[in-house]
């Protein structure tokens, strides 16, 4: 089979500055250095109306949010290979309540998943989806390929490409910590992420915070109150004032934004109990910011020495599994060992990850791994 000519990208929408949305703008960069003439557009599961332009990457976004759109997208876009960048529970009724099926472009459409994968086990569901709807299914680790090999995915079908993040994502102009609500002469524990899904553990997260011996630092919390309501815990235990969550203005940041906030920070902290990549680790690592975070083997993987794993137990109970829960106690000391390292080392290990962020998780290095496994 010849290599695609026109790729559609079923994602959250290029537009979005984080997660999937970032991921989506990785993996268009890296198609169009494959082969420059490819035309790619965005499928948006946030978009319902007419197609656009986005205005900073000139991509296509087509509507996605809804099993009618994606028909009449795929109708407009006409492709011949479709990366769909989505859990596979979204093709499982049991666990997904808008879940749909791709399985009606099998044959004539080329069809690559690239999933998540968060917990082990994986539900017998998510394999029945990943053979029904699509050809080919792509994870980030090892780990995620061997966890969906046991739930019934023929290893044949499943390949491994690292996540990638767009250079355009990283390298900004500066912002003073005053924009973001920070004190200049204070340090800054930066964390990113949803706050409707209960894995995130935020309450573990500021439990740590709360249990530091640096308290010349503050935390810049990038979500807000859904799964748990973060502000009790806050206040329950004394760190009201040292904890920023801008949730007035979360939705409506830029690109720039995002990126300045990792060059600001002097740790990244992550205390997630499942997580198929967890992005902002690698953003950290493009930044050279140090960070801390729970030893999921997906973490373990794809970061190896250049985190501070907190010392992590497999007994947090899930919806079909147990999930990785980290120590609080041992997570505030390995942060406070960050905040203890001198400049001399802290800018080797910046550097150090820089490197290793450009060998691994560039566009470049996702073009090099897509143009192994596309035809």
């Amino acid at each position: 089979m010849a290599m695609a000519s026109r790729v559609l990208i079923l994602s959250d929408g290029v537009n979005v500055y984080s997660g999937y949305g970032a991921l989506a703008r990785a993996f268009a960069s890296a198609l169009r250095i494959i082969d420059p003439k490819i035309q790619v557009v965005n499928g948006s599961f946030q978009h319902m109306a007419a197609p656009v332009v986005d205005a900073r990457t000139g991509m296509p976004i087509y509507a996605a949010d809804n099993i009618v759109s994606i028909r009449r997208t795929v109708d407009m876009a006409a492709p011949d290979l479709i990366i769909h960048i989505r859990d596979l529970f979204a093709h499982t009724p049991r666990f997904y309540d808008k879940s749909y099926s791709l399985a009606e472009y099998r044959g004539r459409i080329r069809m690559i998943d690239y999933a998540m994968v968060q917990s082990d086990p994986m539900p017998f569901e998510a394999a029945d989806a990943a053979v029904a709807n699509f050809d080919l299914v792509l994870v980030p680790t090892r780990w995620s390929q061997r966890r969906l090999a046991e739930a019934g995915v023929p290893l044949d079908m499943i390949d491994v490409v690292p996540p990638a993040v767009d250079a355009g994502d990283i390298r900004v102009d500066p912002l003073p910590r005053s924009y973001f609500g920070l004190q200049p002469d204070r340090r800054t524990v930066l964390s990113i992420g949803v706050a409707t899904q209960a894995r995130k553990n935020w309450p573990g997260l500021l439990k740590a915070f709360s249990l530091m011996r640096h308290d010349d630092a503050d935390l810049f919390l990038y979500s807000s109150s859904g799964a748990y309501s973060l502000e009790t815990f806050i206040a329950h235990l004394g760190i009201a004032g040292r904890v920023v969550m801008p949730q007035t203005i979360v939705a409506t940041w830029g690109y720039a934004e995002l990126p300045a906030l990792f060059d600001i920070a002097d740790l990244y902290m992550s205390m997630s109990t499942a997580e198929g990549i967890n992005l902002p680790l690698i953003e950290s690592m493009a930044h050279g910011t140090p960070c801390v975070a729970t030893a999921h083997p997906n973490h373990l993987e794809l970061m190896g020495d250049l985190c501070r794993f907190v010392e992590t137990r497999k007994i947090m109970p899930s919806l079909w599994s147990f999930d990785y829960l980290p120590d609080p106690e041992d997570a505030a000391r390995k942060a406070d060992a960050v905040l203890d390292m001198d400049a001399d080392r802290r800018a080797v290990l910046s550097e150090r990850m820089r490197r290793a962020f450009e060998e691994r998780y560039s566009v470049a290095a996702l073009a090099r791994a897509l143009g192994r496994v596309l035809p």
